[in-house]
């Protein structure tokens, strides 16, 4: 399970398997690029990361390549 909780403009993020390669989750929020970039290195798919950070907010994505 992914889930991205949005806490104003930024995101806290937790994963578990099998969606990642171990639990995870952020201690402080995250700017999107930063949840983006734990979700992968903790072996979450980059799809499946982009999915969880536009579930939370579809205007993060633009954030997160920006």
């Amino acid at each position: 399970m992914i889930t991205v909780t949005k806490i104003a403009g930024a995101y806290l993020v937790k994963a578990t398997p099998p969606h990642s390669a171990k639990r995870w989750s952020s201690f402080l929020p995250l700017s999107a690029r930063g949840a983006i970039e734990g979700l992968i290195r903790h072996g979450v798919s980059l799809p499946d990361a982009f999915a969880a950070l536009a579930a939370a907010d579809p205007y993060a994505v633009d954030h997160a390549l920006g």
